[in-house]
């Protein structure tokens, strides 16, 4: 997996901090101390703000972030945007995302707009709120996508109304509260997000310009990530000054800035080396290893969460937050009995955009020397080490690319590699998905030796005779798919639903990596 994708599935929650994301078609929902929250009686007026934040990596600023509730032609509008720069194995590469949120001043939803940039790609997404679900609208390098989601299930908050909730339970005193909230970009089920009240008195805080402020503290939970705390503080007018949260050691801060520091001069961190995993020790010679078995360890935040099971690698579950897991390179690939493909291993996407004519055009090339009649396996394959070539300048620099940009810019790491290689193959039908999980790294890597890499790759669908079928899984990052590759999960890498990638974040959290067996 890039390295970036780790990070930024859990800063994205900042938008539920800031106000900004919680969204709904819903009745008032109760949430503090048995006192539900009239809505019909509030004031939108009286709640509207616009607060800019600098982001900090290790102490280093890496970017900033700017939210707002305002009231324009008639309509509440929400608005996050965020900007950061990242170091990846010496490479700046930078990321902006900004959340538009409009509805009508009695809180009912009328559309989101999301735009996010990472390398020199732009995806804009339109979710509109019509009467039956919601009308997804997808564009990127002059393409559109577009299709009806159903309608989201259960109660929960506009942004505006998520904005005055966590005002107005401020305003009362209240120890903790709660509210279900939706991020479009985490997919489409609304999660329960808890507040509550830290036991430390409050005390002074630094902001980003230097000055203190008298701040209390709160800590902040979300149901969809199990064992993770975001740290925040909020003055005396209840206005969020700070927050700080840890991924692998890493400390990401957020202090109350102004619009001046969108013109900083940003200095981030190497994220690269800091977010790799050392084994208890070394494994030799990784590419001539036939079998590894290994034990994770990981905060799982007390749910039975394990890696994914694939045709090479099994999984026992040994307790919460911890499996065995075994690589076997010469087992007979399982039969996938439930985990079979679905219409989503085969449709377009945002990331797997193999409709573009280039993409196509690439899947031809691939497939070539091939004769009409050869085996999926073979096509597979074939395609696997088209991509390895056609992805020449390796970059760590390149954020989330897509297919088609990997297609044309020929640059990008194992993200691209690994989307691309998926979209030649839905081309010639055949089943993808791609894999998020760790690979083995003996040489140097961003200065360090012998450690686990976030890693992404790809896995075919392989039909058998029989009717029984395995996912194949195929590196195209890399020359060969080793036994020093571990699987945490997959996905159809969909544009409605992010919960599969969700799910990987329990098992990066505080994550060790024991080497009980080798083959040599």
């Amino acid at each position: 997996m890039e390295y970036l994708s780790k990070y930024r599935l859990l800063p994205a929650l900042l938008l539920l901090l800031s106000c900004a994301v919680g969204v709904a078609r819903a009745e008032p929902i109760g949430l503090a101390q048995g006192k539900p929250i009239d809505f019909s009686a509030v004031h939108p007026a009286d709640h509207t703000y616009d607060h800019w934040y600098l982001d900090t990596v290790e102490g280093k600023a890496a970017g900033y972030w700017r939210s707002s509730l305002s009231i324009e032609e008639g309509h509440l509008v929400s608005t996050y945007m965020e900007y950061s720069v990242e170091t990846h194995g010496g490479e700046l590469s930078t990321y902006a995302h900004r959340v538009v949120w409009t509805e009508t001043k009695d809180f009912k939803p009328v559309r989101i707009v999301v735009t996010t940039s990472a390398g020199s790609d732009e995806v804009k997404k339109t979710y509109r709120f019509i009467d039956d679900g919601i009308e997804l609208t997808s564009e990127q390098n002059g393409r559109t996508i577009k299709r009806t989601l159903a309608p989201i299930k259960g109660d929960y908050l506009t942004a505006a109304q998520s904005s005055i909730t966590i005002d107005l339970n401020l305003k009362r005193g209240v120890e903790s509260f709660r509210f279900n909230a939706l991020d479009v970009s985490m997919g489409m089920t609304p999660f329960v997000t808890t507040y509550t009240r830290s036991k430390e008195k409050p005390a002074k805080l630094k902001l980003a310009d230097g000055g203190e402020t008298q701040a209390q503290g709160w800590v902040t939970t979300y149901a969809i990530f199990p064992g993770f705390e975001m740290k925040n503080w909020v003055d005396e007018s209840n206005v969020l000054v700070g927050l700080a949260y840890d991924i692998d050691a890493v400390t990401f801060e957020s202090r109350l800035a102004d619009a001046s520091v969108a013109e900083t001069e940003f200095d981030p961190p190497e994220l690269s080396g800091l977010s790799v995993v050392r084994p208890d020790r070394p494994i030799k010679n990784v590419d001539q290893q036939t079998k590894i078995v290994y034990e994770l360890s990981y905060q799982a935040g007390g749910l039975d969460i394990v890696p994914v099971s694939t045709a090479k690698q099994s999984v026992e579950a040994l307790g919460k937050g911890k499996a065995k897991v075994t690589v076997d390179l010469d087992a007979k690939p399982r039969a996938a009995l439930k985990d079979r493909p679905t219409k989503a291993h085969l449709a377009s996407s945002i990331m797997i955009d193999h409709e573009d004519k280039i993409v196509r055009k690439l899947a031809k090339q691939a497939a070539a020397k091939l004769p009409d009649d050869a085996s999926t396996v073979k096509t597979a394959k074939a395609c696997k080490r088209f991509v390895t070539r056609h992805v020449s300048g390796a970059s760590l620099s390149v954020g989330d690319g897509s297919a088609s940009e990997a297609a044309r810019t020929q640059e990008g790491d194992c993200t691209e590699c690994s989307v691309l290689l998926a979209a030649l193959l839905r081309v010639h039908n055949i089943p993808s998905r791609c894999v998020s999980g760790l690979v083995y790294s003996e040489d140097d890597f961003v200065g360090q030796e012998h450690v686990f890499v976030y890693h992404q790759w790809t896995q075919a669908w392989i039909e058998g005779e029989d009717g029984k079928g395995y996912w194949l899984d195929l590196d195209s990052a890399m020359w060969r798919y080793s036994a020093g590759h571990i699987a945490l999960g997959v996905s159809a890498m969909g544009d409605d639903d992010q919960q599969d990638l969700i799910d990987l974040v329990p098992m990066q959290q505080e994550l060790t990596i024991k080497i009980k067996q080798t083959s040599k």
